[in-house]
């Protein structure tokens, strides 16, 4: 204890200078600047009732405190106050100073007082040491004026680096040097600015705690001077490096980064003064980079915050998706600083759309590095060799030697959850951007994925409630015609699958050799044998319908054409319905058929057969509507239905009430069928469980029961939850019935589309019992 006060006393000693300085201007700084680099000068304080000099700006990089009035200064503390040129606002401040025993002295009049006494010291001092060490000093003070007397410059951490690494080789007589920062992330060092070394070296360098010499002083906390070069490679940067010395940056025993400078041949080798000299040094970029970096810690919060906001507004207020994610693309760019962002998403048919501040375009098919993202689901970060490909940081992933066109870090970073596979690609021209990146990558994804798959999801729903309209609209038109107008059927028809899945030439092949209601002309004779080999094989192998890429099939004579065929059932190809040449639909749609386009075509076939035959009611129980894109594709055929499951009276008024509600208020109503039959044991109470459900559904629902026991629930309006519904209805029937491997059959029908009355909807659902 007695020696921790002595060496206290012995400090301040040393101080002779105790100042707080009075609402310092760009005029005043350099004098700040020497005050704070003084071992026998303090500024306790910066005087400012507003808050706004420039000095009060840089206090806070400094550590040093800000206060209103002169009052408020620590008491005893202070014995000069500095201040700037007298007005009014300077004399009102310094009213106080004689009571409180302070000595007011003008900046320029302390200056000079402060070099008098520089040069007295210097006067009493005469030995070759000491005068090495004044140099030093005086360098470095100098330097210290230059750097901290430009604010603006200083809270920009590239500037900042720069002069900080200026500094330190003018003090040490360096010739070259870089700052390397501390990534608590990925507790790695990597390059924040250099001189000396080239762009590739700057963008590829990260050390890991304990490599080469940096790790190892990063690890131990103690300065090393080197002699000799430790990478005398002709390709090397430092090929010349004659010695260097290494210094961590620290603050309060946390680590902040590394200070590494060196001389090259010819250069005088650094000597332990420099060392000494690079020591002090870091101590102080110490207190300026843990300022700096807690500052740039809340700035980047705060862009985060505002960006949370954007992103928020966009998923609540949907717009097109090709201007959302460009303006997402966009905000990310500007929030991580990136010279190039895009957002990738997976389309249906496998094509990426890309989506940057500018633009979107499409990827078919996506590059090498994208697709090994999307299929592993590992980011990927390329950075440039010293032969000028682009290396990965990944070793499961093969580039194929994918060159970069110039010195820039590229990070794909995988997004979006579940079915939803998507990109962020990030690109950075400038190192230490593209090294800051890393402490924020995790964020960004965070951030993106917490609104990117809520704004699909909604955009993909929109999509199909859209397609569920159309078809609904389409089968009305269909009701409309006279049964025998098998011309006008086919027309209509062929017309309602393009406007579901986009297709741009349809038409029905009756037979082989006959095809009906073709849009955009003929088949030509090519294209015609085609589309007969695919139904002919679709039926002899069972396939509900079959999608060929044209432009994709190894040896093919047709020209570039996507086709989809989708027979009439499994065993009978004929009449069969032919798409050709799809376009999107909506951005993320496929160019090409997919399942999905399959799964509305095949609604529409059944109903211009059945309307052929006369077949109304029988056709229109073959028809279910679509509501997801999981959505089971398999149709099986209609079974007959008895005349004794007609439900009881009350359930059926009640459909049939609530279809008459939808033809005047264009609404929809779905029912829910459901078959109980036990693995085991006798059959449960039915009438209780129907009560059990009653209890467990929505006021506007309701459940009856038929007389051979098919349980019945008709569901007013939210027609989409269908499937939803009939997996919580069984879970239900479980729990009220006590047996574990209850086995019940399920199926739903919607109005409009599964029959013109309550009777023929009922028919629809039992029929599809599954």
């Amino acid at each position: 204890m007695f020696g921790k006060e002595a060496m206290n006393q012995d400090t301040n000693k040393k101080i002779k200078w105790t100042v707080a300085m009075v609402t310092p201007g760009e005029d005043e700084l350099s004098l700040l600047a020497s005050l704070t680099s003084r071992q026998d000068a303090r500024v306790i304080a910066i005087v400012d009732p507003e808050g706004q000099s420039v000095g009060a700006g840089l206090a806070e990089i400094l550590g040093i405190s800000v206060v209103p009035d002169l009052e408020s200064l620590p008491e005893k503390a202070v014995r000069f106050v500095v201040h700037p040129p007298l007005n009014d606002t300077i004399a009102e401040i310094l009213d106080p100073v004689i009571e409180l025993g302070l000595t007011p002295v003008s900046a320029e009049n302390f200056s000079n007082l402060l070099v008098d006494q520089v040069l007295n010291a210097a006067s009493t001092h005469r030995s070759s040491t000491s005068r090495v060490n004044f140099d030093f000093l005086e360098t470095e003070t100098s330097a210290i004026h230059e750097t901290l007397g430009r604010i603006e410059e200083a809270l920009d951490r590239e500037a900042l680096l720069r002069w900080l690494l200026k500094l330190a080789t003018k003090a040490s007589g360096a010739s070259s040097g870089s700052i390397m920062l501390f990534d608590e992330t990925t507790q790695e060092l990597y390059v924040a600015f250099a001189h000396g070394l080239s762009m590739t070296t700057l963008h590829r360098t990260r050390v890991k705690m304990g490599e080469g010499v940096s790790g190892r002083v990063a690890t131990t906390g103690k300065a090393e001077i080197i002699r000799g070069n430790r990478s005398p490679l002709k390709n090397s940067d430092r090929s010349h490096v004659k010695s260097s010395i290494c210094a961590p940056l620290m603050w309060q025993d946390q680590l902040l980064g590394i200070l590494n400078i060196s001389t090259n041949d010819g250069d005088p080798e650094l000597s332990t003064d420099a060392l000494a000299v690079v020591e002090n040094l870091s101590q102080r970029f110490g207190l300026i980079l843990n300022r700096f970096l807690r500052l740039q810690t809340v700035r980047d919060g705060e862009k985060f915050r505002k960006m949370e906001e954007d992103l928020t507004y966009s998923s609540m207020v949907p717009e097109p998706v090709n201007s959302t994610l460009c303006d997402w693309a966009e905000n990310l760019a500007d929030v991580t600083g990136a010279d190039y962002l895009s957002i990738s998403i997976l389309t249906a048919d496998g094509d990426l759309l890309v989506a940057d501040a500018e633009d979107v375009h499409y990827e078919s098919p996506p590059a090498p590095e994208k697709d090994a993202v999307l299929a592993s689901g590992s980011p990927l970060v390329l950075r440039p060799s010293s032969d000028g490909s682009s290396s990965s940081e990944h070793p499961s992933h093969s580039l194929g030697g994918n060159g970069l066109e110039e010195d820039c870090t590229v990070f794909h970073l995988p997004i979006g959850r579940g079915s939803t596979r998507s990109l962020l690609t990030v690109v950075f021209d400038t190192p230490s951007r593209a090294h800051h990146f890393h402490s924020i990558s995790a964020e960004t994804i965070f951030l993106v994925n917490r609104h990117l798959a809520t704004y699909l999801e909604k955009s993909q729903n929109s999509d199909q409630m859209d397609r569920l309209t159309s078809l609904a609209s389409c089968l009305s038109s269909l009701s409309t015609l006279e049964p025998d107008d098998s011309v006008g059927l086919s027309k209509r028809a062929v017309a309602a699958a393009c406007q579901l899945t986009g297709a741009q030439q349809a038409c029905i092949m009756s037979s082989e050799n006959k095809a009906s209601g073709c849009l955009e002309g003929q088949l030509d004779t090519p294209l015609h044998k085609e589309v007969v080999r695919l139904l002919l094989t679709a039926g002899k192998a069972g396939w509900k319908s079959t999608i060929l890429d044209v432009d994709r099939a190894p040896g093919a004579t047709l020209a570039a054409q996507s086709i989809l065929v989708v027979p009439l059932s499994p065993s009978q190809p004929f009449p069969g319905l032919v798409l050709l040449n799809k376009k999107r639909l909506h951005p993320l749609d496929g160019a090409s058929f997919t399942e999905f386009d399959a799964l509305f075509a095949r609604r529409l076939l059944p109903v211009f057969h059945a309307r052929q035959n006369h077949a109304t009611s029988t056709a229109v129980s073959a028809i279910e509507l679509p509501v997801e894109t999981n959505v089971s594709l398999n149709i099986q055929p209609a079974e007959s239905v008895t005349a004794n499951q007609v439900p009881e009276i009350d359930i059926q008024t009640h459909l049939s009430q609530e279809i008459d509600r939808c033809k005047r208020y264009h609404s929809m109503v779905g029912i829910a069928v459901l078959k109980v039959t036990p693995a085991t044991g006798t059959v449960p109470d039915l009438n209780f469980m129907v009560s059990g459900l009653q209890n467990k559904l929505r006021s506007s629902d309701r459940a009856g029961l038929l007389p051979d026991g098919t349980i019945l629930v008709v569901v007013p309006e939210d027609i989409k939850s269908l499937p939803h519904l009939l997996k919580r209805l069984s879970g239900i029937l479980v729990e009220l019935s006590g047996q574990e491997d209850l086995f019940i059959q399920t199926s739903s029908k919607v109005y409009p589309g599964g029959g013109k009355n309550a009777q023929e909807l009922i028919y629809s659902a039992l029929s599809s019992l599954s």
